[in-house]
């Protein structure tokens, strides 16, 4: 477990998507190591596009990941979100 609150400038200022194209994996942290975050690539990521995680639980069904990003103040619209709000997914 973690025990503790940090915070990373860079990481911090990333946009949520349920369909992000990279996730935050902490490492280290153990005895004496300080904790380290880095940024994993989920998929290809073209030159100047925005880099974006997920807040929540991404295996959530649609009306339930709304419901967990109210919390976050705001309502998502992704591609992901798009469709399925729509019933193209």
């Amino acid at each position: 477990s973690l025990d503790g609150t940090a915070l990373y400038a860079l990481i911090c200022k990333m946009n949520h998507s349920c369909q992000p194209n990279c996730r935050v994996q902490y490492v280290g942290g153990l005895s004496q190591q300080p904790l380290h975050a880095q940024l994993v690539a989920l998929t290809r990521i073209a030159d100047g596009e925005e880099l974006c995680q997920s807040y929540i639980d991404l295996a959530l069904p649609y009306s339930e990941r709304q419901r967990a990003l109210a919390d976050y103040g705001f309502q998502c619209a992704c591609p992901r979100c798009s469709a399925e709000k729509f019933g193209n997914a």
